[in-house]
């Protein structure tokens, strides 16, 4: 297939992503997105949603100085064996590139949403009229 000047592609076209991914990610910590049936391809332009521009490099680059020991592109994705895991801040644009591609993806939420704290004060407080003045 020839891919045309004039004409706008998904940075996926001919990334493979299967259909088997419906209600497999899961919310915890980060996003947690299975890497089984997603080509390697596929994977490369998940991680670049997690992955941005460091602006020291620049910065240091324009003035001419050194930046050696200084990332051009930081990335915050994170891959393990079985996962690939994303900032949940990604969640919007990763929904956005899956229903791309056609696929409805349901997020599983396993966030800590903490306890209730107890009420600190079990009585009101009387402040003395000097208080306010």
């Amino acid at each position: 297939m020839d891919r045309l000047p004039y004409k706008a592609y998904s940075d996926l076209d001919g990334k493979v992503i299967d259909d088997h991914l419906r209600g497999k990610l899961v919310a915890g910590n980060m996003l947690f997105v299975p890497k089984a049936g997603i080509s390697q391809g596929a994977l490369n332009q998940l991680k670049r949603l997690a992955a941005f521009k460091n602006p020291e490099f620049y910065k240091n680059q324009a003035m001419r100085m050194s930046t050696y020991g200084k990332p051009r592109i930081i990335c915050c994705a994170e891959d393990t064996v079985e996962h690939l895991c994303l900032p949940r801040g990604c969640e919007q644009d990763l929904r956005t590139v899956f229903s791309g591609q056609g696929m409805d993806v349901n997020c599983l939420d396993q966030t800590n949403r903490g306890k209730k704290k107890k009420q600190l004060l079990r009585r009101p407080i009387n402040l003395r009229e000097s208080f306010f003045i």
